[in-house]
């Protein structure tokens, strides 16, 4: 059950937060590097920046690049009992001079050898070979001969080496292998979305917090001009205008903090992008669907079917179930039937024609006696290996089952402090509200008004990491399920060897 991508709340701004904002992506003194040549912000959204990190992160791409390399060993594993073929040639020349009392004598010889050998395996352990071989004079003398010969050998084992069990095990640990390949790119990808989505909150998060603490020092600016007035008419003592002036400060270096964080979440988001450090981006949150309450029962069978930890240990406990029968086998005794065939000819001009054939058939048995402890060795190793993978199993399964369950958790407890936080958020604007009024009657003093504009600082930063938490909670609870990918319409094309958004292709919708 993939989770639904949850939407970023928008928060209300007033005439001159948007100023402000403005300002900063906009001034080319919003950064502290004024060297760096300016580029014009480009606003993204939440699902347009993980399909470009599928395109740009370096770690994706050397996954994709990697995984090309990994294909190629299922298709070797494949080719096992297809014939291999090899052919060879030769050409010699030789040459030699006799000497005696009465003359001396060259003698040269030049001929042509080629030569075929197949090799053919099959599931049972049997191995076929034919090779052929012709010997050809190229002297060009009378006496030249010519000749073929050719063989047929059949081996067959009975005990060790003989099933297609044994023969296809190494096909099989190399289907495993493809899929841990696949798994690893899955985990790389998934990691590489994951780091996206979080630094993009986090980016999003350090502007929502910029536009809280211009509203806040705005609001400052604001009851700084109202005491001022109200010194004027007599409604306050002028000592209550030192109190503004301090809250004034505060909020200016509240607000110079959060440009430089903005621009260090900036960076960090270029990072994970691989973007040039000078691109200027406005995150944008995204309208999607709210999320449901995730069902546990629900959860765990899409984790245990899904993720790679569970899925590489349950290959694990095959593969060493696969080691120890091969182990077992290896220790058999070597019994096989050999069986051959072998024929010869011989051509040449000055003689007759000749030719051999011959055949042979029998069974052959080696017996280890004494010794050689390396197959009992390898049959406990194998053994114990098998043990140890079967409780790796039950290990994984109980804490992907805890991890879900925390992960649930999380996602209800974010909900609910999310509900709490902008409960309170409410409040305490309402209690600025009133404290103003109060103050505009001479009932209450600038230290209460300063103290409730704080409060309210404090509370809609708390209803910020509040959202930012929830979001999290959701994204990693995608990620204990392992369906990361498949909650952002990520999908692997295998004719093109890499990870595409599949929304590309598709007619876009509520974003």
């Amino acid at each position: 059950m993939p989770i639904q991508k949850t939407t970023f709340k928008t928060i209300t701004t007033a005439t001159f937060l948007a100023i402000s904002i403005f300002i900063f992506f906009f001034s080319k003194d919003a950064y502290a590097d004024t060297s760096l040549p300016s580029q014009e912000p480009v606003e993204l959204h939440l699902d347009e920046a993980v399909a470009l990190a599928l395109r740009t992160n370096r770690t994706v791409t050397m996954a994709n690049i990697e995984r090309l390399a990994d294909k190629f060993d299922l298709e070797v594993a494949h080719d096992k009992f297809k014939p291999d073929v090899n052919f060879d040639i030769g050409n010699t020349y030789s040459g030699g001079q006799n000497l005696s009392d009465k003359a001396s004598r060259i003698q040269s010889q030049s001929s042509v050898t080629p030569g075929v050998e197949v090799t053919q395996l099959f599931s049972t352990g049997s191995k076929v070979i034919f090779s052929w071989d012709r010997y050809a004079d190229t002297s060009g003398k009378r006496s030249d001969n010519n000749g073929n010969s050719w063989s047929v050998n059949f081996s067959q084992p009975l005990l060790k080496g003989a099933g297609q069990e044994v023969n296809t095990a190494s096909i099989v640990l190399a289907e495993m292998s493809e899929q841990s390949s696949l798994l690893s790119l899955k985990k790389k990808t998934t990691n590489t979305v994951n780091q996206t989505i979080r630094q993009f909150r986090h980016y999003y998060s350090t502007i929502q917090q910029l536009e809280i603490n211009a509203s806040a020092l705005k609001r400052a600016r604001d009851s700084l001009e109202s005491n001022q007035l109200l010194v004027q008419l007599g409604r306050i003592p002028a000592n209550e205008i030192i109190q503004s002036e301090s809250q004034l400060a505060n909020q200016e270096y509240a607000y110079q903090s959060s440009l430089d964080n903005v621009d260090k979440a900036r960076l960090q988001l270029l990072g994970v992008l691989d973007l040039p450090n000078t691109t200027r981006i406005i995150p944008r949150e995204n309208q999607q669907p709210t999320s449901t309450h995730p069902d546990l029962k629900q959860c765990i069978e899409i984790a245990l079917k899904k993720r790679a930890d569970h899925l590489e240990a349950e290959m694990n406990v095959e593969r060493a179930r696969i080691n120890l029968m091969l182990a077992k086998n290896n220790a058999q005794w070597d019994l096989s039937l050999d069986a051959s065939y072998k024929g010869a000819s011989q051509l040449s001009p000055l003689t007759k024609d000749t030719g051999t054939h011959r055949w042979e058939a029998g069974v052959n048995l080696r017996i280890p006696l004494y010794g050689d402890l390396t197959r009992e060795q390898n049959m406990r190793r194998a053994d114990a290996n098998l043990k140890q993978a079967e409780i790796a199993l039950t290990e994984t399964r109980e804490n992907i089952t805890l991890e879900v369950i925390n992960a649930i958790r999380d996602v209800e407890n974010t909900k609910t402090k999310l509900q709490l936080a902008t409960k309170a958020r409410n409040l305490s604007e309402r209690k600025l509200e009133v404290e103003r009024e109060k103050l505009s009657l001479g009932r209450s003093n600038s230290f209460q008004v300063v103290s409730f504009q704080n409060e309210l600082v404090e509370r809609e930063t708390q209803e910020l990491n509040a959202l930012i938490n929830h979001h999290n909670a959701l994204t990693t609870l995608d990620e204990t399920l392992n369906t990361t990918l498949e909650t952002w319409q990520v999908e692997y094309n295998k004719e093109h060897g890499r990870w595409l958004d599949t929304r590309l292709t598709m007619q876009p919708t509520t974003n």
